[in-house]
């Protein structure tokens, strides 16, 4: 996959993003290696990764471990592409909580991620209109730990965001 030329699209992108989370520890090794050639070679593009082009996030299937692994991507220099992904996590979160008082298993690490990265994301990145699907699980009913957790996001993000 990474020795294409030219950018990937939604589906194929989240593969590489989401690969490394399912693979066999045996596998680890090349899974890290193409996501790496893949970015250093510009076939990952921020903004073109979507929650909802993860079979695995359609599934609901450990949502909590794709953001846990899309938060350490940025220590490679992957802020820019794993920032506006988690900020759709947190949409697609609320879309599936949407009608139900239960938020999907893996909810609070998408805000936990957020929370973690948005000092390091550059001021005129961060836009509060961005955070649609943290509001609308702030919205929810009762005192649960993501709830709380959205509810203070975007006041801690307000102050410097546009």
């Amino acid at each position: 996959m990474a020795s294409k030329v030219k950018p990937l699209g939604p589906v194929r992108t989240m593969e590489l993003l989401t690969e490394p989370v399912f693979a066999h520890p045996d596998n680890l090794e090349n899974c890290w290696h193409a996501l790496d050639a893949a970015w250093r070679r510009g076939l990952l593009i921020p903004g073109i990764p979507r929650a909802r082009s993860s079979r695995w996030a359609l599934s609901g299937i450990r949502i909590g471990a794709q953001a846990t692994f899309l938060e350490s991507l940025v220590a490679d220099g992957k802020l820019s592409l794993v920032w506006p992904l988690l900020l759709d996590y947190a949409r697609f979160v609320a879309e599936k909580a949407e009608g139900t008082n239960r938020l999907p298993a893996g909810s609070l690490e998408v805000l936990r991620a957020l929370q973690e990265l948005a000092p390091n994301v550059p001021t005129e990145e961060l836009s509060i209109s961005d955070f649609t699907g943290v509001q609308a699980i702030a919205d929810k009913p009762g005192a649960a730990r993501t709830v709380t957790l959205a509810r203070t996001l975007p006041q801690d993000v307000e102050p410097v965001a546009k």
